[in-house]
């Protein structure tokens, strides 16, 4: 038995915070016609919690690893104090 919350997206706990699974990907659509690989574009949202402009920042000037480490954190259900 899994202690994870009931959802209509199995994945959707990976997703920031406030980012349903269309607005994740209407933010991932954004970001990669400006150019940035899709990965990436994913990466930079998760490491920004769903901030569409601080995920650019992220893309322009690489994702701070405690921004990383959060966001893995966040995805996986840990929950840092």
């Amino acid at each position: 038995s899994s202690a994870t919350p009931s959802s209509s997206a199995p994945a959707a706990s990976a997703l920031p915070p406030g980012l349903s699974g269309p607005q994740f990907d209407a933010a991932v659509t954004q970001l990669t016609e400006m150019g940035f690989p899709k990965e990436m574009c994913e990466q930079a949202l998760r490491a920004a919690f769903g901030d569409t402009s601080r995920a650019v920042e992220y893309l322009m000037s690489g994702i701070p690893p405690d921004a990383a480490a959060a966001a893995a954190a966040q995805a996986s259900g840990n929950s840092a104090p």
